[in-house]
């Protein structure tokens, strides 16, 4: 162990500790902190509250220094594992105690250092994670910059891309390597910025989810964005801000105005809001996830003078502030209060930083305005029925502006105090109460606002009742009245809540966040009354005036908080629990089982703590009062309820605490008396006490916390009180007694702080010296602070040495002859030990047996130990002896007596678990093995010495019983041995595990079961963690400097020296030899109980041998393992089989050859590459596909299709042509060992016809494409080329021959055939091209016939079969399979379903390389056209939708593409809808004739229009060919039909194009979709024209153009450029429409439209155009469309877009009032009471017309 050299001390400040130590107290202050804070980068200033500060600083030096040698050190020697891994854990601990207490030398030195290990080579994961976890620490932005230190990104991002997206052969953490870099990315230099994006821009590809998810997840974590302004423009934003919008990090340098639509669009939009009547959803539904990062940006875009994010963000919180009423509960509360909660928070955290420029810096003004506009939404959220966060928004917002949201609180809590009906009100109130306290108090009109909200209802000053404050609600002036006189009206509404009767209210008034002990502790009581008197004070404001008369009614709250508590606690004596318990706990009962209700429990904890808090708080004066009345109460009352007493003896406590030299020898007086009169020997025996003896023994206990002056004044008092109570065998008794013995002794050797007295010394002070009212909610500045502090007295600490030598020393000796003890003696006794023992463990002397050494190393691992305690603590003995050693050896013995005993000693070995935990560190079973966990997780390597142990209670050989095994099961879970590093202990604990006897316990198989799946391959490593030289000479420069410790450079000296290295190495790789001995022995004893060729073992022990050695597989496989799991591939069961196959197939993964790749240089590397002509030479063209060998091996080939859809990387490696790929095509010799075995087991026709059959048969009955089979097989082709060729074949052949199969087996088949063609064309797409033209002759017939053949149940498994091949490829390498799937979509199908599954099987290929497959796009797109005039089902029309959708969708992403063939363009959406020009074009023809149809003044003009204008209706058609023949007729009629239901599926795919266009876009419309309003409104009517030339609209046409129009269109965002255009042709639509059923579809569409879309539709005149509409439908002359009209204007002006004004109300209440008067009579004589009755209702409170709105 570590130690300082007391010679340094500062002899001064020795001879203070010392002279503290006489007296008793210290004083301490933040002096320490504030004279060491210049030296270090960040410290800690609570530990200069310490008494012993200097004694930790030193310490804390020390071990630094220490650290520092320790992580030198263990880079020269080769103990990473132990000795690096120790000292940085060290670290880690002094970072969490001390925090960056060091140099900004040391600082930079500690994060290279910890940064370099990160990227050590040889380093294993749990270095690794250790090294993250602590760059994530020291690396903090304010202390630490860019200036000071930068770290480079690309070893980072080399680490980072290898965890994350490829092989990750180290097994690290994703998350713990993305949170280092986060850690990092600020202090890379300010280049890396466009070095990163040069690295990763080639991933961003529109069209491909998983590269733009890749750009923007490395965008996040590795681009630096917090710089300057000036910065940004060089090295930040400037460069990236075309591809990304970010906000916080760059406030003011970007101008958001142009994008606020867009912004809050998208926004309002993510709040999961639903509207008429929650039918139609705005957005995508999603709601959580991106409204707070929404209102992150939203509150860094606010500020500046521009003030349109202003404007934006009032009207988005306009919306949504209806939704937040009480009455409008539902899905999207949750979403709205996390807005709400987000947007106040980061409001807060941009004020307290306010790091933006100052153009952009918040004024108060803008301030208040956010708060102003919040504040209504948060009103309406505090009483929602659901949990939310409303009161610490409300805090939040208190803070942010007090004057103007205080008064609004107080209105709501002051009737929530009075309700009776509403208890969810009062609770929420009461949580505003205690969150806005603190402003509340502290509002005492020292500042002066630009504008205030006044409260409406105030209290009286001479009653409690309320009255109304009749002003207007915001006011501008400056005579604001504070409101800190509010805290003293909120305690008296409290206090009265106090009321037994309303268990309720009482509950919710005590207990909600501890209302009352929050108000008592923020204001001091004390009357202050008496100060007006005062000439001091004839100069006070008017509201300190009143303040100071509001106190003169503390003593009457406080009398009636008293006199209230004590009738609760005498109830609480006699109710029976709010929970329905059928009786209340007796102090007298001795079970362990509380059963008292959990409110009544809750009501006894708040009571002390508001008593806690008024005791702190108060004068003298009140303290005499409460604790006179208090002693009374006690005095004279009798309580055997638990809950009761125990609220009782809290009284007593907080009365002794607050003024123990007043009744402390009060109460030890009167509770001797009774223990004299009670107490009697005959009484000590009883096991159970009666209710009295009871009730002054639980009295006894609690009267200790008091000064140890006064202990030591009456300790022969306190001695024979405790001998009487803890003599006693009643456990109630005696556990009381040692829980007052710990008290005491804490009291006595304990340093606490003592500043109580001090703060009653301020309060008690004379008014003429200080006013208390000054006081309230005061700020208290860290730095000036002082804390008094109980300093142990030598006479103190003899009193406990001579306590416990009188009650613990004494139950040693007698469990030193147990055999003369019962049971419950031996539990009384051990229960005192650990009582006492527990609470004075610093005074006990460590161990004196040898030092036990767990680790072999040359590095030093005894670190310093840090206390606060004084150097020059005495240590307690008995007799001169060790206490820890005495103890132990007493306990040994006893616990090997009690597990030879009979009887149940349960209870007594759990008090020896506690004294033993309690010795060594800080149901029986679950105790020891907790305190076996700690024991552990301290000591991590005594594992090596416990596992022996542990694993005896394993051994099949002995005859353990159940509960044994489980405890050591539980053992080697809980405390690492499965997992432990150390090879031998794993290895051990495996076996035991395999071994173990078989139970058929359910709970002892699933804890095996649990251990066994505690194992991965994350336990094997390649890293033997060897130090690098890199590593080495970072360490070097820990000593770099002179203030280096010598001592510790000294020890490092020694261990630099080469024969010290050597030495190092020599024992590393000794110890690395053993454990590869030991690997293999392991391995070979695993293989042997898998094969199991003697069946010793049972099946569930052969499965635990399996999934050990399964994690073999990576770098420790041998043919003996690779020969278990190939049997396993026809094992029975589906599960072994699977893993058996994943087995070998990454085995086959990690490897396989390696392909040759070669530097290739792209046609053009400008931005936005794929609209170049030069790089059409990789797209794919059916015209120039590589169809022979000389072409294959000349044609370069992109793996990945997103390179060059935006850029292309700056160095592109590309496969080499395959007849160079010399390293794949290996003959038979060239094959090691484990790969010889696997072919050899394919190639045997009877291994592989098995593991066929079984395929086989588990496809009958599994619908899942399990991927370990496919990977097995592709694997298989991958390493082994053409060699198993002809075996597959016949597999796959045998498959294709069940034409006569029952459906069952034809389905197995083809999902087998899927399985077997996905493996074979992924794992050969490296081979050369003969080999691949000749497999694909015999392998493209079987293709086709499994395509033509699919069923449903197969379908699944063939589109996985095109994702595993075609994903992530160039399709050029699969042309075969490409062609042949477009070559089956050609051909006839024999069903709809089949042309719907050929489709989307060719859609996929189409779109799975992007931009480098545009002409299969516009083939399939092709197709698909073709298809549309046969489409009669649904799913059809859905796949073609969708085929037409995509294109329609990423178009625009592509731009112009004028210079590029039109072959490879991708159609935009205008060509798209040319599609369905023609037949929209006759549609609206169509319609255009109807509405000049019904248009038409007369029955003779509208005759003349028809014949005219419309196409010949049958009859007509007859008639005017009569001179044809009849079969002529019938031809035209047949093709007039045909055209017409031709136009029908034309029509009905547009809706479903349409419908699948909007919910894929977010900026979906155009012009030529807002030219098809009119049609789809149109369709939507439901009315039937009576018109023969129309088309027959069938239910799929109505209800699709519905949907379009009410779900779809309506929630669409509007974009300002269409706007115009698209409101214009809303009002011709509805002008022009005749039906009103259109007007009311119009209305519905304006509702949702308007709201979606209230940024757009505001500005300009478009708000007069929906006005216009809206109120044209109001004046309609059906009821339908007016009402629809109506509810349209409501929504209008909830959301805002509509204002009322005063001519608006005053027509709406004419209107009502003539109403009343012109139809009542008429609606008598109808007879429609009901009716009358609820429109009076509404008419007569017409004095309000807001409300009809």
């Amino acid at each position: 162990m570590w130690t300082t050299d007391d010679r340094y001390d500062d002899e001064k400040k020795t001879l203070k500790e010392k002279q503290s130590e006489k007296n008793g107290y210290i004083y301490t202050s933040a002096e320490g902190y504030l004279r060491d804070k210049p030296k270090f980068q960040r410290t800690r200033r609570e530990y200069s509250y310490l008494p012993y500060y200097e004694t930790i600083n030193r310490n804390a030096s020390c071990w630094l220094e220490q650290i520092k040698a320790g992580l030198a050190a263990s880079t020269l020697s080769y103990v990473a594992d132990s000795g690096l891994s120790f000292w940085m854990s060290q670290l880690s601990q002094y970072l969490n105690r001390f925090y960056c207490r060091f140099s900004k030398a040391d600082h930079i030195k500690l994060i290279e250092f910890i940064f370099n290990i990160i990227l050590e080579p040889d380093y294993d994961r749990r270095l690794i994670h250790k090294a993250c976890s602590l760059i994530i620490t020291l690396i903090n932005e304010e202390i630490i910059k860019r200036s000071d230190l930068t770290l480079s990104w690309r070893p980072l991002y080399d680490l980072y891309i290898e965890v994350t997206y490829k092989r990750n052969s180290k097994n690290l953490e994703k998350s713990v390597i993305r949170s280092a870099v986060l850690a990092c990315k600020e202090l890379f230099p300010l280049s890396a910025t466009k070095e990163i994006l040069d690295e990763i821009r080639p991933f961003i590809d529109l069209w491909n989810d998983y590269a733009m998810t890749k750009f923007v997840t490395i965008f996040s974590i590795f681009v630096p964005l917090k710089m300057s302004n000036d910065e940004h423009d060089r090295w930040g934003a400037g460069l990236w801000y075309d591809e990304l919008w970010i906000s916080e990090y760059c406030p003011g340098y970007i101008d958001w105005s142009s994008k606020h639509t867009i912004i809050f669009s998208k926004l309002l939009r993510s709040l999961n809001l639903s509207v008429r009547y929650n039918k139609v959803t705005i957005g995508d539904g999603t709601g959580m996830g991106s409204e707070s990062s929404g209102a992150e940006w939203i509150v860094w875009m606010l500020g500046g003078m521009n003030e349109s994010a202003h404007q934006c963000f009032e009207r988005l919180i306009k919306c949504v502030e209806s939704f937040l009423h009480p009455l409008h509960e539902g899905d999207h509360m949750p979403t709205l209060q996390s807005f709400l909660d987000a947007l106040v928070n980061e409001m807060v955290r941009r004020v307290r930083i306010e790091r933006v420029p100052s153009k952009m810096r918040l004024t108060d003004e803008q301030i208040e305005w956010f708060v102003s506009i919040l504040l209504p939404s948060v009103l309406y959220s505090v009483f929602s029925t659901t949990e939310t966060s409303a009161s610490s928004i409300m805090r939040n917002l208190a803070f942010l502006a007090p004057q103007l949201v205080l008064p609004k609180c107080l209105d709501l809590i002051y009737p929530s105090l009075l309700t009776i009906t509403e208890p969810h009100r009062l609770k929420q109130s009461l949580e505003c109460i205690v969150e806005i306290c603190v402003p509340l108090v502290r509002d005492n009109g020292a500042y002066s606002y630009r504008t205030y909200n006044v409260c409406k209802q105030d209290r009286k000053r001479e009653s409690a009742s309320l009255s109304i404050v009749n002003e207007s609600e915001t006011h501008s002036d400056r005579y604001r009245v504070p409101l800190r006189k509010h805290a003293i009206f909120l305690l008296e509404a409290l206090i009265e809540a106090i009321d037994i009767n309303d268990s309720r209210k009482l509950l919710l008034s005590l207990q909600a966040k501890f209302t009352l002990e929050t108000i008592f502790h923020l204001i001091p009581i004390v009357n202050c009354s008496l100060a007006l008197e005062m000439e001091e004070y004839m100069d006070l404001a008017e509201e300190e005036k009143e303040l100071c008369k509001l106190t003169s009614r503390f003593p009457n709250i406080v009398q009636d908080f008293v006199n209230k508590v004590f009738k609760v606690i005498t109830q609480l004596a006699s109710s029976a629990p709010s929970d329905c318990v059928s009786y209340m706990d007796s102090i007298c009962d001795n079970s362990d089982i509380l059963l008292a209700g959990t409110e009544e429990i809750e009501i006894s904890k708040s009571i002390q703590s508001a008593f806690h808090a008024l005791f702190l708080h108060c004068s003298s004066t009140f303290v005499e009062l409460i604790g006179d009345q208090t002693y009374k109460f006690i005095s004279t009352s009798e309580f055997e309820n638990v809950i009761a007493a125990d609220a009782a003896c809290s009284l007593i406590q907080e009365s002794t605490y607050a003024n123990p030299t007043r009744y402390f020898p009060m109460y030890i007086k009167f509770l001797l008396e009774k223990q004299k009169q009670h107490i009697t020997e005959e009484k000590k025996i009883l096991k159970e006490l009666d209710a009295t003896t009871m009730w002054f023994t639980y009295l006894s206990e609690m009267i200790f916390s008091v000064p140890s002056d006064l202990l030591l004044k009456y300790q022969e008092e306190c001695i024979q009180m405790h001998k009487c109570t803890i003599s006693m065998m009643c456990y109630n008794a005696y556990q009381g007694a040692c829980w007052s013995l710990k008290n005491l002794l804490t009291q006595l050797i304990e340093i606490y702080p003592i500043s109580e007295e001090d703060r009653q010394h301020n309060l008690d002070l004379p008014l003429h010296l200080s006013l208390p009212i000054k006081d309230w909610g005061i700020n208290c500045p860290k730095d000036i602070v002082t804390i008094k502090w109980h300093i142990p007295t030598d006479a103190e600490v003899d009193f406990a040495e001579k306590l416990l030598n009188e009650f613990a020393y004494s139950e040693i000796q007698l469990l030193t002859t147990p055999q003369n003890m019962d049971k419950f003696a031996i539990k009384r006794s051990l229960f005192v030990i650990d009582s006492l023992l527990s609470c004075v463990g610093n005074r006990l002397p460590s161990f004196n047996a040898p030092e036990i050494k767990l680790s072999e190393t040359a590095v030093d691992m005894n670190p310093i130990h840090i206390s606060s305690m004084s150097p020059r603590m005495k240590m307690f003995s008995i007799n001169g002896e060790n206490i820890r050693e005495v103890v132990r050896v007493t306990i040994h013995n006893l616990m090997e007596f009690l597990l030879n005993q009979q009887d149940d000693q349960s209870k007594n070995l759990l008090l020896i678990s506690s004294i033993l935990q309690m010795l060594c560190t800080e149901g029986v079973r679950i105790a020891s093995q907790i305190s076996l966990k700690a024991l552990i997780t301290k000591f991590p390597n005594s594992k090596c010495l416990l596992v022996d142990d542990v694993l005896e209670h394993l051994d099949s050989k002995r005859n353990i019983i159940h509960e044994e095994m489980k405890g050591a099961l539980y053992i080697l879970n809980k405390c690492g041995f499965l997992s432990s590093n150390t090879i031998s202990v794993r290895f051990k604990c495996w076996l035991a595990v395999v071994k173990l006897k078989v139970s058929v316990k359910p709970s002892l198989i699933k804890l095996v079961k649990r251990s066994v799946n505690s194992i991965s391959v994350k336990q094997w490593t390649f890293e033997r963690n060897i130090n690098s030289a890199k590593i080495r000479i970072i360490a070097q420069k820990m000593f770099v400097d002179n203030n280096a410790e010598k001592t510790f450079y000294a020890k490092y000296q020694e261990l630099l020296h080469p024969q010290a290295i050597r030495m190092s190495e020599n024992k590393f790789n000794e110890r690395h030899e053993k454990n590869q001995q030991r690997i293999n022995n392991f391995r070979s004893e695993l293989a042997e109980i898998c094969k199991n060729k003697q069946q010793l073992y049972h099946w569930r022990q052969v499965d635990s041998a399996r999934t050990f050695l399964f994690t073999f597989h990576r770098i420790l496989f041998t043919t003996e393992v690779a020969e278990v799991f190939l049997q396993m591939l026809i094992d029975v069961r589906s599960r072994w089989r699977r893993i058996a196959a994943e087995c070998i197939a990454s085995y086959l993964e990690w490897n396989k050859p390696l392909t040759k790749r070669i530097l290739w240089d792209p046609p053009d590397k400008a931005i936005l590459a794929s609209k170049k002509p030069d790089n059409l030479s990789i797209v794919y063209d059916s015209t120039r596909l590589p169809k022979n060998e000389q072409t294959w091996n000349e044609t370069i080939f992109i793996s990945k299709p997103y390179w060059g859809a935006y850029q292309w990387p700056k160095k592109l490696m590309v496969l080499a042509p395959a007849n160079t790929q010399t390293e794949l095509h290996r003959s038979m010799s060239e094959f090691n060992d484990v790969e010889k075995l696997i072919l050899k087991h394919m190639k045997d026709e009877q291994f592989l016809n098995s593991w066929h059959t079984i395929l086989l048969k588990e496809m009958e009955d599994s619908d899942v494409f399990y991927t370990s089979e496919y990977r097995f097989v592709k694997y298989l082709f991958r390493n082994f080329g053409i060699s198993l060729v002809p075996q597959f074949k016949m597999l796959l052949e045998s498959l294709c021959s069940c034409e006569n199969e029952r459906p069952v087996i034809r389905r197995a088949r083809a999902k087998l055939a899927a399985i077997y063609c996905a493996g074979i064309i992924r794992g050969s797409r490296n081979w050369l091209f003969n080999n691949l033209q000749e497999m694909w002759v015999w392998l493209k017939p079987i293709i086709v016939y499994q395509i033509e053949g699919l069923m449903s149940e197969t379908v699944s498994y063939w589109n996985a079969v095109l994702n595993f091949c075609l994903n992530l490829t160039d399709l050029r390498k699969f042309h075969w399979l490409v062609e042949t799937i477009f070559e089956i979509t050609l051909r006839s199908s024999p069903t709809a379903w089949h042309r719907c599954v050929r489709l989307g099987l060719a859609q996929y290929v189409s779109s799975c390389s992007t931009w480098k497959a545009t002409e299969l796009l516009n083939r399939v797109i092709h197709i698909a056209d073709n298809m549309i005039s046969q489409a009669w089902l649904a799913p059809e029309r859905d796949q073609i939708a969708n085929v037409l959708s995509f294109p329609a969708i990423y178009g625009f992403a592509m731009g112009d593409e004028s210079n590029i063939p039109v072959k490879y363009r991708i159609p935009k959406l205008k060509e798209i809808m040319n599609i369905f020009d023609t037949h929209i074009q006759e549609m609206m023809k169509s319609r255009k004739m109807m509405i000049d149809k019904k248009n038409a003044s007369s029955a003779i003009q509208s005759k003349q229009i028809t014949q005219s204008l419309l196409p010949l209706s049958e009859t007509s058609l007859k008639n005017s060919l009569l001179p044809l023949s009849e079969t002529s007729l019938k031809n035209l009629l047949s093709i007039k039909g045909r055209f017409n239901i031709q136009r029908q599926l034309y029509i009905k795919t547009l809706l479903r194009f349409l419908d699948t266009y909007f919910l894929s876009c977010f900026v979906a419309l155009s012009s030529s979709i807002i030219s098809l309003f009119p049609l789809i409104t149109h369709l939507a009517d439901e009315e039937i024209s009576d018109d023969e030339t129309e088309v027959v609209r069938d239910a799929d046409v109505t209800v699709g153009a519905s949907d379009i129009l009410f779900q779809s269109w309506s929630g669409i965002y509007l974009c300002d450029e269409l706007a115009d255009e698209m409101l214009n042709i809303v009002e011709q639509t509805m002008n022009e429409s005749v039906s009103w059923k259109a007007w009311v579809s119009i209305m519905k569409f304006l509702h949702v439209f308007i709201f979606s879309n209230i940024h757009v539709c505001g500005k300009q005149k478009r708000p007069e155009i929906v006005r216009r509409m809206v109120f044209n439908a109001i004046c309609h002359t059906q009821l339908e469309v007016r009402r629809e009209a109506a509810d349209c204007l409501t929504a209008l002006i909830h959301c805002g877009f509509h204002s009322i004004t005063s001519c608006y109300i005053n027509t709406v209440t004419e209107t009502l009032r003539s109403f009343l008067r012109t139809h009542h009579d008429k609606m008598i004589e109808m007879d429609e009471k009901d009716v009358i009755e609820k429109l009076l209702l509404l008419i007569q409170n017409v004095i309000s017309p807001n409300y009809y709105v």
